[in-house]
């Protein structure tokens, strides 16, 4: 049975996470959860400074929602980017035969070694526990025509499968999945917990390989082991275990290089 959702649609817009910041920071009559969907989108973020590349064909949504809906407390709320992540590998591969896709902590969702999706995930300043979740995704919008460094980090849909649903029927699909996964972690923490664990790992790029965390001007290398109860990266360093909260991660290939 699909969760309510309130959605608004737009030709082209700079960013749905900033139109959905703005206006929930003064219109508390919205009703969540909210769904802002754009064709295209002129000045996408990532995370940091970090801007989105998506031409013409690309799924750009926000979807907005008030965490005590899903029952989440704050110390949980570093597990909503993983969950979301899942969600979206679900609804893909559900919808796309013969696709695997892999998740790559935090945020981010690849196909084979090429980044598929990101998700950034940002609060309203002005209203505690209004979330925004902000989905990117490479679907019918060809790379042939990308910068050359995006072809080499990215991929999309549509260059690397036969059939791709419409964007319309996969942000719906997608949408739904994302909040079934939220009530699932929300109304059993100890049940959710365990079943987002055990969907993440599955699908997680890093288990049991050399990676590289920056955090700050920090650098941290270890072997991934996994993610710990509250999403946090969990490294075996030369010398010690550490658990990190926050960071960009890369693998660290044979002879010392790495990748993105």
């Amino acid at each position: 049975m699909d969760i309510p959702v309130w959605r608004t649609d737009f030709e082209e817009i700079d960013s749905t996470n900033s139109l959905c910041l703005n206006r929930l920071a003064d219109d508390f009559d919205q009703r969540l959860p909210w769904l802002v969907v754009a064709k295209s989108q002129t000045a996408g973020r990532g995370r940091g400074s970090n801007q989105w590349w998506a031409s013409s064909g690309a799924l750009t949504f926000s979807l907005a929602i008030d965490v005590t809906d899903f029952q989440l407390t704050k110390e949980r709320l570093g597990l909503l980017s993983l969950s979301t992540g899942v969600s979206i590998c679900e609804s893909l591969e559900q919808s796309t035969e013969g696709l695997r896709l892999s998740v790559k902590w935090p945020n981010d969702i690849y196909l084979k070694d090429r980044k598929l999706a990101g998700i950034l995930i940002e609060g309203v300043p002005q209203r505690d526990g209004i979330l925004v979740v902000g989905v990117g995704i490479n679907t019918h919008n060809t790379l042939r025509d990308a910068p050359s460094d995006v072809q080499v980090r990215a991929v999309s849909l549509i260059d690397a499968v036969q059939d791709v649903s419409s964007n319309d029927v996969l942000v719906n699909d997608i949408a739904q999945t994302m909040l079934r996964g939220y009530l699932s972690l929300g109304e059993d923490l100890m049940f959710g917990l365990t079943s987002l664990r055990e969907r993440w790992e599955s699908r997680s790029m890093l288990d049991r390989r050399d990676v590289v965390v920056t955090s700050g001007p920090l650098e941290h290398r270890g072997v991934c082991l996994g993610i710990d109860d509250l999403g946090g990266l969990v490294l075996q360093t030369s010398s010690s275990r550490k658990t990190l909260y926050g960071g960009t991660v890369r693998l660290v290939e044979n002879g010392g290089g790495s990748s993105g």
